[in-house]
């Protein structure tokens, strides 16, 4: 059994720019970015970003603890995870970027919120991988509005290929919750979260 690299979380600011700089170029994403998700990362430095890179070290090994199949697929899919601040969403990815995440989680959330965060992007990663080797889609379809449908997790009109990774994403993040963190409301199973709280 072989060991993958770290995970590298960016906190460098013209690092961060850069993986910005990849995702805004995505050709594919402008085409079909119906949230405007190439506008939604600030240009400014972020002065949390140290408190936010250990909030996203202490997830990562949380997720180590809590399953160590997550752990795995996500050491060996994700390279990267850089951080810029973003009024408007705490993260998110490209399938033209498969192994870097952006992130921005809230310095307030608890270290459950940031591996259910991880958790999610990492479905996508997966899904992205699937997608790419089996081609699962007519992109000039998906650019029309008649092929759209209702997202499971925003509720709204949205790409074929975007629904179908909201309702997987909603999939595991609840079997997740089943099995590992317990759902909101509920108490967390026995032992409570490791890496604290």
């Amino acid at each position: 059994q072989g060991r993958y690299r770290e995970t590298n979380i960016v906190v460098d600011y013209d690092q961060a720019r850069e993986f910005c700089r990849l995702l805004s170029d995505d050709d594919d994403l402008t085409v079909l970015d119906d949230k405007n998700q190439t506008e939604v990362i600030d240009t400014e430095p972020d002065p949390f970003v140290e408190k936010k890179a250990v909030l996203l070290g202490a997830a990562i090994e949380c997720l180590g603890i809590l399953s160590s199949e997550h752990k795995r697929l996500f050491d060996f899919l994700i390279t990267d995870i850089f951080l810029m601040p973003s009024k408007e969403a705490s993260g998110g990815t490209t399938s033209s970027t498969i192994g870097v995440i952006w992130a921005n989680p809230k310095i307030t959330h608890r270290i459950p919120d940031v591996v259910e965060f991880i958790v999610h992007e990492l479905t996508h990663h997966a899904m992205f991988i699937d997608e790419h080797r089996y081609g699962h889609y007519d992109h000039k379809a998906l650019m029309s509005r008649d092929s759209w449908a209702q997202s499971a997790i925003l509720k709204t009109p949205r790409p074929l290929d975007k629904v179908i990774h909201s309702i997987v994403v909603a999939a595991e993040i609840v079997m997740f919750r089943e099995k590992f963190i317990g759902h909101p409301g509920a108490p967390p199973l026995p032992g409570g979260y490791p890496v604290g709280s």
